[in-house]
């Protein structure tokens, strides 16, 4: 005889399960996923329940935003903005970002740097370190009356036309990560020839937004050779500089923006010999560009 045909059992899917698994599995995930949070809580209006009234998500959401290292922007106030809908509007713009330094590796990745244990110098103190991201960072090679900065697609790209998807105000992960880690609530960028831009200060703690707006504030700003001279030479001589010597070099350099098109800007890090220890500088690359006249 052939076996009697198996039952026929109906599948249960995620929202066949009572609430009180549901929680269960809102528990499991890590505060500070906001990734799978946010897609979670979208689920359905049942799951959406899960994370309490108003007030509480707008908790729950500022409190998952600092774990994943995202903090202001431009005007935002700490005590007017909404964390759900920042939450929200990271993950539905950004989220599934393919930009190789963005989206959910970078989430991941901020993660794991608001969990490190922070460095300490000699005598003791806190060392800030600046977020990897501004080592992908560049602005576009003629002024365009616009925040400009954007990221690099990849390592050997060096192409400084605007492209729409990778302006740094299309995402919002990238724009609301933390500068430094730890964060810092004040910060004073040192550029080439030795110029400080103004102080950037963002109490909940500045983000990479804040710096790359204030790089840009002073972007356009014209420099002198005399400046330059002590600062670049050691880099104007690694440059393959096609024929140029040093004084057409140092003359092409008329302010920031067209000295970032033959020397690349590689990130920031702390001056140690700063008073102040909210004193950072721009580490510059020599880069092989096409930087002729234009």
């Amino acid at each position: 005889m052939s076996d009697p045909p198996a039952p026929d059992i109906p599948a249960i899917g995620l929202l066949d399960l009572p609430n009180e698994l549901l929680l269960r599995v809102q528990e499991f995930i890590p505060d500070e996923d906001l990734r799978t949070h946010v897609c979670f809580h979208h689920t359905c209006p049942r799951v959406a329940s899960l994370y309490g009234d108003t007030d509480e998500q707008e908790l729950f959401w500022q409190k998952t935003c600092r774990l994943a290292a995202l903090g202001l922007i431009e005007d935002e106030k700490e005590d007017s903005v909404s964390w759900t809908a920042i939450a929200f509007d990271c993950i539905a713009r950004d989220g599934f970002c393919k930009h190789p330094q963005c989206g959910g590796g970078l989430l991941e990745r901020n993660a794991r740097e608001m969990e490190k244990e922070p460095s300490l110098d000699d005598e003791g103190m806190e060392i800030s370190e600046c977020h990897y991201l501004f080592s992908w960072l560049e602005f576009c090679k003629h002024r365009t009356g616009m925040e400009d900065g954007f990221l690099r697609p990849n390592s050997k790209d060096v192409t400084l036309a605007i492209v729409p998807s990778l302006l740094l105000r299309n995402h919002p992960i990238a724009s609301r990560s933390f500068a430094t880690f730890p964060t810092m609530g004040a910060m004073v960028i040192c550029t080439i020839a030795g110029h400080d831009t103004p102080e950037v200060v963002r109490p909940s703690g500045v983000t990479v937004w804040d710096v790359q707006a204030n790089i840009q504030s002073v972007l356009d700003i014209q420099l002198h050779v005399s400046d330059l001279n002590a600062y670049m030479l050691p880099m104007v001589k690694n440059l393959t500089s096609r024929g140029w010597d040093i004084l057409t070099v140092f003359g092409m350099m008329e302010t920031l923006r067209s000295a970032f098109k033959m020397i690349r800007w590689s990130g920031l890090q702390w001056d140690e010999e700063a008073i102040k220890d909210n004193f950072f500088e721009v580490l510059l690359e020599a880069e092989d560009r096409d930087f002729g006249r234009e």
